[in-house]
């Protein structure tokens, strides 16, 4: 067999191309000659430098996801090649054929990879190791937290799952998946026997379906099925069994029943979104809503407190823009808002009267309690009187704020504004909280009066009462803890609310281009 002849034996076998007389053949050369063992370990590490280079370009420029097919070739190839210098490796390596082998058995124990959204925040750990938010592979035992965006799983089983943050889910083996936290959907393809998910409060055992799970500590677990059937088991109390179909829905009770309750499909997507969740509202002569968040169709809008209950639009940045405060009321939602300690960015366009110097509510939502607040179960945005300075800015949990105070805004021109907050707790002395106006981040003052927690944290818990209102203020005085108008009329325009928390970058581009550009 001559020098080419055996190289192209060797890159097919790269390739999985190898009929079984031809690995038998290119085998017994190997075990013969030095001088081709030689040049075939030469091949292999090579073919794996440039493997493992062309994964880590793919990786920093475009999908985080190795795709599955390639890591089973991947998988072949090795086997293959472990087949191929068995006799070789026993004679050259020694004791080193173990470790070779067990390094092939570590990437059999692939159970899934995953792909996520445009500026999701993620971490993998892989059975207990610690976090790594590098890593696109799921084995058995990895735990997967998404704080984030939203994730695509696929099941080297054939499963896929599309799930939006939070997210905190494990996988205790090749078809059990136990969520702890979050809103997931998963569809199971025929012929797939025995897949679950497993929460705190029950087991959802699929039956050949597409169904969805809903898991949080502080509430009922729900199991939604779309198609097919899924068994449903209470794991306290009662331990009530069910089997339930396409179009039902179950939800577990305080005292472990699993009680019927309306399908909610729309909740639990089958598409991965191109961007961070959001909502938007363009006002273009409508209230009407658009964004990639789950039911967004479900928002009702509608202005109260005067003014045409169909909205009072001017000429904005783009296109129209909406008018309220005083004789113009205010715009009320049904929805709750984003709640907790959960990452959220605030992006509109705003401008309000030459030399105006009275606090305007620009939107918010929660809980507002009484003067010096000592908790923090609101979010709003607002502009804020500052004495020489004007009104500027301000970014509001309750009792902690934040201020733009060098931000001059009453100039009677538009002003691009954000706000962002990266979720969880608030190191008062290093915010996780950041401010822009007209596309450049602005330095911000703290005013804190609420309690910190014992870590000298201070704690954000965005309570829901009152629902998402636009030119009004918050107030615990009423039972919808909506407060006044605000006393004077401004303009809004191209009102932006995601789920996380956005960058620098973004911030531009919504300016510049009123979209979010991904390179």
């Amino acid at each position: 067999m001559t020098e080419r002849e055996i190289e192209v034996l060797v890159q097919r076998m790269f390739d999985s191309d190898l009929r079984a007389d031809e690995l038998a053949a290119l085998e017994g050369v190997l075990a013969s000659d030095q001088a081709v063992r030689d040049s075939y370990l030469q091949h292999v590490r090579l073919h794996n430098v440039l493997e493992l280079h062309y994964d880590m370009v793919e990786t920093s420029v475009g999908s985080r996801v190795i795709p599955i097919d390639r890591l089973v070739k991947r998988q072949r190839f090795k086997a293959l090649s472990v087949a191929a210098s068995i006799a070789v490796l026993f004679a050259i390596l020694g004791s080193g054929i173990l470790w070779f082998i067990d390094r092939v058995n570590d990437d059999r124990g692939l159970v899934a990879n995953f792909n996520v959204s445009p500026g999701a925040v993620y971490e993998v750990s892989h059975d207990g190791d610690e976090a790594d938010s590098g890593s696109a592979v799921l084995k058995k035992g990895s735990r997967l937290v998404l704080k984030q965006g939203v994730v695509e799983m696929q099941f080297a089983s054939g499963v896929k799952s599309i799930a939006y943050a939070p997210i905190d889910l494990t996988l205790r083996d090749d078809n059990i998946v136990y969520l702890n936290r979050g809103r997931a959907r998963f569809t199971v393809p025929a012929g797939v026997k025995g897949f679950s998910v497993d929460t705190e409060e029950v087991t959802a055992l699929d039956l050949g379906t597409g169904f969805g799970v809903y898991s949080d500590p502080d509430d009922f677990d729900e199991v939604h099925v779309f198609t097919g059937e899924v068994q449903v088991t209470s794991k306290r109390g009662s331990r009530e069994v069910k089997q339930i179909h396409a179009g039902e829905a179950l939800v577990i009770t305080s005292v472990g029943k699993l009680d019927s309750r309306p399908l909610s499909e729309g909740e639990y997507p089958d598409e991965m979104p191109q961007s961070l969740p959001h909502y938007k509202w363009s006002f273009d002569k409508n209230l009407g809503v658009a964004g990639n968040i789950p039911n967004a169709q479900d928002i009702e809008a509608r202005v109260t407190s005067g003014g045409d209950a169909d909205g009072e639009f001017r000429t904005g940045v783009y296109g129209s823009s909406l008018e309220v405060g005083r004789d113009a009321g205010f715009l009320e939602t049904n929805w709750k808002g984003i709640r907790g300690s959960e990452p959220r960015s605030i992006v509109c366009w705003v401008k309000v009267l030459e030399n105006h110097q009275k606090k305007i509510s620009i939107c918010g939502w929660g809980t507002q309690l009484k003067f010096n607040e000592k908790a923090n179960l609101k979010c709003t945005l607002a502009l804020s009187a500052t004495g020489r300075y004007g009104i500027c800015p301000a970014f509001s949990f309750g009792g902690l704020r934040y201020y733009a105070k060098e931000s001059k805004v009453n100039d009677g021109k538009w002003h691009h504004i954000a706000a962002v907050y990266e979720g969880g707790d608030i190191d008062t002395k290093n915010p996780n909280v950041r401010m822009y106006v007209d596309g450049e981040r602005v330095r911000v003052k703290m005013q804190n009066t609420s309690k910190l927690a014992d870590n000298g944290l201070a704690p954000i818990d965005t309570y829901p009462i009152a629902p998402l209102v636009i030119g009004a203020g918050l107030s615990h005085a009423t039972e919808s803890g909506i407060g006044d108008v605000s006393d004077t009329m401004f303009s809004i325009d191209e009102l932006y609310i995601f789920q996380g928390a956005i960058s620098e970058g973004d911030v531009r581009s919504l300016m510049n281009k009123n979209a979010m550009i991904y390179k």
